[in-house]
């Protein structure tokens, strides 16, 4: 607990650049007597894929370091810190602990075959000098230890997953951010990266006709809070397929973790908004049985929610049959189930829709 007795605590943030509703700071929070949170820019995560395209573009990158940085002035606000570094977590994390007495490392899961990659070899090199570490789940809308079934007999149709969930899971209410950390440990801050230092040029990115996005928490919150008051302003109305508030847009700050699928829900439930997704008549199949259209011109269904719920789909059937094989393409029968699960997945969104 803060200023009490616990642990010496290095906070690995990845995929989750928030306060709010983060199980991992919760655990520093109650355990932790000094904690040292770090943000490591991974070279691997800004080369070329195997195929020759960039990992990571100019455009995610800088979303990338702005949300980073406002991490960090969200922690100095509560009296803590930010350790930034260049370099593979594996290797980084380990010296970090070495140098500063740190025994036990916090960090949250992913599912995704470069993350597990990473997570196995910065677990090896922990056990290696003897240091513990602790994974813990977030970043989706059910909790892995809430759904009304074990991951491995989850249904492999996302309508039954649906179903099950709505009818028998439980979402949990989104913890608060932290009013305050227990100390930070005395270490070289480091620097922000900039785009030359990840190898993605010199020269800033160009400015867009389009809303420009910046990355970060109160970015993030500030972007639900835009669709929320649109979406109550015109309940009951037709919206337009253009402009910056037709969707929530909230994607590029999930993905990395600026907000919480459960917050956003929290939010939505409690101002009792129910957006609308308009589908566009061409994009959708006949109705075999009469043959008819399923859909008129056009078809308003609420579906944050249900958008969420595929969002925890695809992460829970990438962890039942293993990152490594999506990644691979194996011509086990897992395998291909699973590939053939992500290829069909737009087609029967479409047709849920209807329903």
């Amino acid at each position: 607990p803060a200023g009490g007795k616990g642990e010496k605590l290095l906070m690995w943030f990845r995929a989750d650049l928030r306060l709010h509703d983060h199980p991992a700071l919760k655990y520093v929070e109650q355990h932790g007597s000094a904690v040292l949170p770090l943000f490591t820019f991974d070279p691997r995560q800004f080369g070329k894929t195997s195929f020759g395209f960039a990992k990571t573009g100019r455009y995610r990158a800088e979303f990338l370091i702005e949300a980073v940085d406002q991490l960090r002035k969200r922690l100095r606000d509560i009296g803590s810190d930010l350790i930034i570094r260049e370099g593979k977590p594996e290797e980084v994390i380990v010296n970090l602990c070495k140098q500063n007495g740190i025994r036990k490392v916090v960090y949250h899961r992913e599912v995704c075959f470069e993350e597990q990659e990473v997570e196995q070899k910065l677990q090896k090199a922990l056990e290696k000098g003897r240091i513990e570490h602790k994974a813990l789940w977030s970043n989706t809308l059910y909790d892995v230890e809430d759904l009304p079934f074990a991951v491995e007999k989850m249904p492999d149709v996302y309508s039954k997953f649906r179903d099950m969930v709505k009818d028998k899971g439980q979402i949990r209410e989104p913890l608060p951010a932290p009013k305050k950390l227990p100390r930070t440990i005395d270490c070289e801050s480091g620097r922000l990266p900039t785009l030359s230092d990840l190898g993605l040029g010199s020269e800033p990115p160009r400015k867009l006709k389009a809303e420009r996005f910046t990355g970060g928490e109160i970015d993030a919150m500030g972007r639900l809070e835009r669709y929320i008051a649109e979406a109550k302003r015109n309940s009951g109305t037709a919206s337009s397929h253009l402009g910056a508030d037709f969707s929530c847009k909230i994607s590029p700050w999930l993905a990395l973790g600026c907000v919480s699928p459960r917050r956003i829900h929290q939010e939505l439930k409690k101002r009792n908004v129910v957006p609308e997704v308009r589908i566009a008549r061409h994009f959708l199949p006949l109705e075999k049985d009469t043959k008819r259209s399923f859909f008129p011109e056009q078809i308003s269904k609420s579906t944050t929610y249900f958008e969420l719920v595929w969002r925890d789909f695809f992460r829970f059937i990438t962890l039942k049959y293993g990152a490594s094989r999506l990644r691979t393409g194996t011509t086990s029968a897992a395998g291909t189930r699973a590939q053939a699960l992500t290829s069909s997945g737009i087609k029967e969104q479409m047709m849920s829709a209807a329903h």
